[in-house]
């Protein structure tokens, strides 16, 4: 079976090319909005640690403190719109591969004439059902991750110790739900829609 990956792609196979360059953008752009919070939590951990050591005085605290938090909360609402991106082409890769199934299932379609021993692969090896079992995959680490970034951006202001102030910064920063598995998922699905 020929690949259908080079030329001009229609159907499934487009949706899922441009799904691969989708769910890319998300991972860049989760990056740089990670990035704003690390800044901004190091600016709210400073602000913090001078409050503790008694250098800044308490109503210079709060006006300042509340300019970092809003910009906080901005961020992380940029963030979990990027998750609510990952629902919707999660939902999206579902839906085609369970129409995929229902196809190859009832022989109609792209399917009408496979016999029983052919796989159908829409671009290397992967079938249209691995497309969405990866991009489930990489939803559900972005959506355990920006929990955590919840947790972060409501306490990190309210904490009273350096260790503490610290801890968060690590945290927003390492993004410790976004697997090296889930980088990989991303990787193979570029390489495999064509893209790398």
């Amino acid at each position: 079976m020929d690949s259908p990956r080079h030329g001009n792609l229609t159907g499934n196979p487009r949706k899922v090319k441009d799904t691969a360059v989708e769910l890319y953008t998300v991972s860049t752009l989760w990056k740089n909005h990670r990035d704003e919070g690390i800044e901004l939590i190091r600016q709210i951990t400073e602000l913090k640690l001078q409050w503790l050591e008694e250098k800044v005085k308490r109503q210079e605290l709060e006006n300042q403190m509340q300019l970092l938090c809003d910009k906080l909360e901005t961020t992380y609402y940029k963030l979990e719109k990027l998750v609510q991106k990952l629902d919707i082409l999660t939902s999206h890769m579902e839906g085609m591969a369970k129409l995929e199934e229902y196809q190859e299932k009832n022989k109609i379609g792209r399917f009408a004439n496979i016999d029983e021993s052919d796989t159908s692969h829409m671009f290397l090896t992967w079938p249209t059902r691995r497309f969405y079992d990866a991009c489930q995959q990489i939803q559900m680490c972005y959506k355990e991750e920006i929990e955590a970034k919840k947790i972060i951006a409501e306490n990190v202001a309210h904490s009273t110790t350096k260790d503490d102030l610290v801890f968060y910064m690590s945290a927003w920063g390492h993004d410790p739900f976004i697997t090296d598995r889930c980088c990989l998922l991303l990787e193979s699905f570029l390489c495999e829609t064509g893209h790398r």
